[in-house]
């Protein structure tokens, strides 16, 4: 466009011109804008004056996909976020310091192929929790999401996710589990959750299905920074980070589209963050600590009958998911888990008894 151009309008308050510089070979992803201002100049007898200011355009969506020594892994889970339909994101890719030479060239190579892509190797490895934390520090966008380098999406996730998340501070859409080795694939029964509902009502759904998997959902970023500002290096973090989007802004399960998290192997390993000392236990006390907080810094409740409601529901969850933990994974649970058996025994024994008394006193009455 040449501004002596005879055809152009006359200008009295000012005409605005905005050129798209995009980044990443597509004219919606996240670029630059060069806006020029165009208006007469009096002054020196020219017709118009242009100036110029360049600044830049954010994406809408954070990618963080943390990574540690698996290039064939995190190769394919670039590709697969590329060909996201929703085009307007960015990645970021944090190398735990991985002692593959692969998995930085792979990086690498792909933030030179688009810029949306920001490859960084960490110095020395500062753990799995520790890397999660730093993609979401990152992250510039309005929403966030992580990446795991074994799990994939379908081509709609997040022009799904980021047109259903409306004011829940997550939204989760369909999930299943995919066996890497075998291919096979397994639906994940997700809770019914609607962030509008409210808490009081979805609060009993989700402690009654608790899918830590569901933690790969889009986030609302600043929420998800307020709640990570908290120590993360604690058992459970991820359903105490759920616990606290419902009883938050809530939660939205929806459908439309599938996240398929991948799993090396015939089940799922656990991994423990322990205590000094003894890491490969489970240890609960900064999951039971940071739940109950979230409950009672928490808005959302009527009252605070409601509110101690909700603290009897957590404790009985809690109580019901150690020892499920326990029974599936002995060799990583204390010997007080144990305990936690007790009350659930002696009902049982008590049923018993006052089974077997209903049955002396219908003998006692009928004879028989």
């Amino acid at each position: 466009m040449s501004l002596s151009n005879p055809t152009l309008p006359e200008i009295t308050d000012g005409y605005e011109i905005q050129l798209y510089h995009s980044l990443g070979h597509d004219p919606i992803a996240p670029g630059l804008c060069h806006t020029f201002t165009i208006w007469p100049d009096r002054n020196s007898g020219a017709k118009y004056e242009t100036r110029s200011v360049m600044h830049e355009i954010l994406p809408n969506v954070s990618v963080g996909i943390p990574t540690y020594n698996r290039p064939d892994y995190l190769e394919a889970r670039i590709k697969n976020v590329l060909r996201q339909t929703s085009r307007n994101f960015e990645i970021i890719i944090s190398d735990n310091c991985s002692p593959d030479p692969k998995v930085q060239a792979i990086g690498e190579h792909f933030a030179r192929l688009d810029s949306r892509v920001r490859y960084i190797r960490q110095s020395h490895n500062i753990g799995a929790g520790a890397n999660f934390l730093f993609v979401l520090e990152q992250a510039r966008a309005p929403l966030f999401v992580w990446a795991a380098d074994d799990d994939e999406w379908h081509e709609n996730y997040l022009e799904v996710c980021a047109k259903n998340i409306g004011s829940a501070q997550l939204f989760c859409p369909s999930m299943e589990i995919l066996f890497l080795e075998t291919g096979e694939r397994r639906e994940l029964e997700l809770p019914d959750l609607s962030a509008p509902r409210g808490t009081v009502a979805n609060l009993p759904k989700f402690l009654c299905n608790t899918q830590p998997s569901m933690v790969y959902g889009l986030h609302k970023t600043d929420a998800l920074k307020t709640f990570t500002k908290r120590e993360l290096k604690y058992d459970l973090w991820d359903v105490a980070l759920l616990y606290h989007a419902v009883v938050n802004l809530g939660i939205t399960v929806g459908t439309g589209t599938v996240y398929s998290a991948g799993i090396e192997g015939a089940a799922y390993q656990i991994k423990t963050f322990g205590r000094r000392g003894s890491e490969d236990k489970l240890s609960y006390r900064g999951f039971i600590g940071s739940t109950v907080l979230s409950t009672l810094q928490s808005r959302q409740f009527p009252g605070f009958k409601a509110k101690m409601r909700a603290l009897v529901l957590l404790l009985k969850m809690s109580s019901d998911l150690i020892i499920h933990l326990r029974n599936a994974y002995p060799e990583r649970s204390r010997a007080h888990h144990r305990l936690l058996e007790l009350p659930r025994k002696m009902r049982a024994r008590y049923d018993e008894l006052l089974a077997r008394l209903s049955s002396i006193k219908r003998r006692f009455i009928t004879g028989k």
